[in-house]
């Protein structure tokens, strides 16, 4: 089972931090995730409202503030600045064995991206802020996008920009459909676990159905937010390929326990 990093591992290095990458890196896991937020003026930061608190000035939403201001901004957490996905670009052209998914950020709450809908404006700027920046330096291959079912939209038009953009879809509901979402994705997500609790084990069947479909459509199926063992091995009993955690020492010690 391939592990993902969430949030560049976020229980093992400041979230969306280069510290975090370089200990995915040192891990051996190469597959990490990250948030792009957007600033007031339209640019990009690694970054996820939700850790406010980890800067020196607490701020609702880093959209109400121009980059320039952001840039004076510290970390409490880090001796880093703010993140940029030009620093995510840098670090991937320096492992090229790595990739990276990103999340782009429309919303501020993440289980508000199943109802939400993507504005066409957060999928412009994700073009001109990580996607041309990413084919100009020839790391496409080693760039994804993931998002819930309100951002499908985004994962259609990184795939028609170029085929070699990884796209992810998270589906939370049990009785979502994603026949429809296959012709562009390359892996389903099977999302729970960010409020703590699995409740797609009060549909096995359609747990089931959805990894068999997932996985005769040759796409790869992954499951998580996965916090202990427990966790693991539901995905394990189920037939899931990946995983994603916050903590990859925790999952790296489970699954080499189970060889």
């Amino acid at each position: 089972m391939q592990i993902l990093a969430h949030r560049t591992a976020m229980a093992n290095a400041p979230p969306n931090s280069l510290q975090g990458f370089h200990v995915c890196h040192r891990e051996g896991v190469k597959i990490i995730e990250c948030d792009v937020n957007f600033t007031f003026d339209g640019r990009s930061v690694i970054w996820n409202d939700a850790d406010r608190h980890r800067l020196s000035k607490s701020v609702f939403s880093v959209d109400n503030y121009t980059l320039e201001e952001l840039t004076n901004l510290k970390r409490k957490d880090s001796n880093e600045p703010l993140l940029g996905v030009n620093g995510v670009l840098f670090f991937l052209r320096n492992h090229p064995e790595c990739r990276v998914l990103f999340d782009i950020k429309y919303h501020h709450e993440d289980l508000m991206g199943i109802i939400l809908k993507i504005p066409s404006y957060f999928i412009r700027l994700t073009m001109q802020e990580v996607i041309e920046p990413a084919i100009a330096m020839k790391l496409t291959n080693q760039i994804g996008f993931v998002t819930f079912e309100g951002g499908a939209r985004l994962l259609k038009a990184a795939k028609e920009r170029s085929c070699d953009i990884q796209t992810n879809l998270i589906v939370v509901r049990p009785w979502a459909k994603i026949t429809d979402h296959l012709r562009y994705l390359d892996g389903v997500t099977v999302g729970w676990g960010w409020r703590g609790r699995n409740h797609w084990w009060l549909c096995p069947g359609r747990v089931e159905r959805l990894v068999e479909e997932v996985k005769k459509s040759g796409r790869k199926i992954w499951g998580g937010l996965a916090r202990n063992y427990s966790h693991i091995e539901w995905l394990q009993y189920h037939g899931f390929e990946g995983v994603w955690v916050d903590d990859i020492v925790m999952a790296r010690s489970v699954l080499e326990s189970e060889i």
